[in-house]
């Protein structure tokens, strides 16, 4: 709360949008096209539905970017220090590259999957399988996966319907191979 009255939602959401939007544009079509080459029907979404998509789904998603990022910075808040510490603790969060490659990480996934489900659902994909990608998944992960095979927009026992599930997670939505 401390940090909404300073106005620092706003201004770290004015700074992120650009970026993560033009992120999530490039994915999107990525994520389509690997999506239509999977599904093995590839069917254009227009470019005009992908950025309607987009634009509603951008703000709950840069929503979460920002609250992710917000909490963060109460973490260190709340661990105290002088002003300088304090200062520098936060400079290194919002500059930190390991940080900034996770948020890409997890929002080019976002998108591409977002993208993903909507080539399925135009090519008839019925039924996706949960399939981890990185070399360490996490349990939650590896669970969706050994689940098997759901219906498009069926929960996987994580309660998602598609990843990411977490930040960082590369994992990706394949139609199942008896669909």
């Amino acid at each position: 709360m401390w940090l909404d009255g300073r106005d620092v939602r706003s201004r770290l959401t004015a700074a992120l949008r650009p970026v993560l939007m033009n992120l999530w544009q490039e994915a999107w079509k990525d994520g389509a096209e690997s999506a239509g080459e999977a599904a093995g029907d590839f069917r254009h979404i227009p470019e005009q539905v992908a950025a309607d998509r987009i634009a509603r789904l951008a703000a709950k998603w840069l929503d979460e970017v920002v609250q992710t990022r917000l909490g963060r910075i109460a973490v260190i808040l709340a661990k105290g220090g002088t002003p300088v510490s304090l200062e520098a603790g936060i400079r290194a969060l919002l500059t930190s590259s390991a940080d900034g490659r996770m948020v890409v990480i997890t929002e080019v996934n976002r998108a591409m999957m977002t993208a993903a489900m909507e080539v399925y659902r135009a090519a008839g994909v019925q039924k996706v399988r949960w399939v981890t990608r990185s070399h360490d998944p996490c349990p939650i992960c590896l669970a969706n996966e050994a689940a098997g095979a759901r219906y498009l927009g069926e929960p996987f026992p994580s309660g998602k319907t598609a990843p990411p599930e977490h930040p960082n997670c590369q994992c990706a939505l394949i139609p199942a191979e008896d669909d």
